[in-house]
């Protein structure tokens, strides 16, 4: 079967007229196969790859998400990182709480994009992954984390910390966490912004590093951006049209379809049931392995997130000629279109909810674990399930091997 995408959106004469041709086509393909007196009993089946052929085939979903979803996204974060450089170097240059929690409020304002960017990741395997690796290693397990004794150490020390030297530091000595460390930590466990301000004016050292830091984490936007846009890496290219890495369109569907499964079962397990002690290892609980764990951020990160796989889901906001997961699903199945958007959308509130309470999801690990457990693991969960069951299979992608299953 021949898949139809489209590079070009916008509807044009020229794009109106090939999707006439492809529906022209679509139908010499398909009526011949009908007879007559079936014509008013065309099936759902039949209904959907119709549709799909004249409007919303995998491709145009793949271009849709590439070029005006996770470019955007991708943007957005060079943008913030800017800021984020900009607010470091001003920090360095007069400390105080005010620049201090102007520096925080940068921090956490690059992190919520990034994390939202996240969707995209899809595999390690893949180079644009790299980049998103140097900008946050906890994807990649404990190693990959920064450790506080390690980073006073390099403070303490004699090496040079300049962005050009920080730029070949492994991924514990980098990105975001590594920049929380040294914002929301006095380097004695205490995240008073007035005594980690006064911590890092007394060490031109962590002063300089936090500059570095927050250099690096723009060039490593930069990087990321620039592996995915068209006139560089055009890893957007490669996804939209099942090329480079990827063995053809259903291919490329397959790995960001499956990519998505993985991120909601980190969200549930790794993030949420690991800390929390609610999976199959048993009810040990290690609040250290929250993500976060400096700024206390961890429900932020969680629900930024979560906006990601519904940006993916839904397209962008008030764009109506989103060709997003949600539209090809309506074609076919809108009661299962409504649940994903409500489940999403649960759980998107039960997260704010706490947000907006001032609670962290550490302490609600101590005192509130019935909801963590109900209102955030097992939706997750949920969630995982119909994406990995009953959207990948009416995508027709292929469920790849999970470490998740089982749970």
């Amino acid at each position: 079967m021949r898949t139809s995408f489209f590079s070009n959106l916008r509807f044009s004469p020229s794009v109106a007229a090939k999707k006439i041709k492809i529906l022209v086509l679509t139908l010499v393909i398909v009526i011949p196969g009908i007879r007559c007196e079936d014509l008013g009993k065309i099936t759902s089946a039949e209904t959907f790859w119709i549709a799909l052929f004249a409007n919303a085939s995998t491709g145009e979903f793949l271009t849709y998400t590439a070029n005006r979803v996770a470019l955007s996204q991708l943007s957005q974060l060079v943008s913030a990182a800017n800021d984020l450089k900009t607010s470091a170097s001003a920090y360095k240059t007069a400390q105080g709480t005010a620049n201090l929690n102007d520096l925080r409020n940068k921090w956490s304002a690059a992190r919520k994009i990034f994390k939202r960017a996240e969707v995209f990741y899809i595999s390690r395997s893949y180079i644009p992954s790299n980049y998103f690796h140097r900008l946050d290693g906890y994807i990649l397990g404990e190693n990959f984390r920064p450790d506080a004794g390690d980073l006073e150490a390099i403070v303490a020390g004699a090496s040079i910390l300049t962005p050009t030297s920080v730029d070949t530091f492994t991924i514990p000595r980098r990105g975001f966490e590594t920049l929380e460390y040294f914002l929301y930590d006095s380097g004695t466990g205490t995240d008073a912004i007035a005594i980690v301000d006064g911590e890092n004016a007394g060490s031109i050292r962590s002063l300089a590093y936090i500059e570095a830091l927050a250099d690096v984490i723009h060039r490593d936007s930069q990087r990321l951006y620039a592996a995915w846009a068209p006139a560089t890496g055009n890893f957007s290219g490669n996804l939209s049209s099942g090329s480079g890495v990827f063995g053809g369109i259903k291919d490329a569907v397959d790995s960001f379809i499956n990519g998505m499964v993985q991120l909601v079962y980190i969200n549930q397990d790794v993030r949420v049931g690991v800390p929390a002690g609610l999976t199959l290892a048993g009810p040990t609980q290690f609040p250290a392995k929250l993500e976060s764990v400096y700024s206390k951020n961890s429900y932020q990160d969680l629900l930024s997130s979560v906006e990601g796989i519904e940006l993916v889901y839904l397209g962008n906001p008030g764009d109506t000629e989103s060709r997003s997961l949600s539209y090809l699903v309506q074609l076919q199945n809108t009661s299962l279109d409504l649940r994903i958007k409500d489940k999403i959308s649960t759980i998107k509130s039960r997260i704010q909810g706490r947000i907006d309470v001032s609670s962290t999801l550490e302490n609600d690990l101590a005192g509130n674990l019935t909801f963590v457990n109900t209102e955030i693991y097992l939706r997750l969960r949920e969630l995982r399930v119909i994406y990995a069951t009953e959207l990948i299979g009416i995508l027709g992608a292929n469920a790849l091997p999970s470490n998740s299953d089982g749970d």
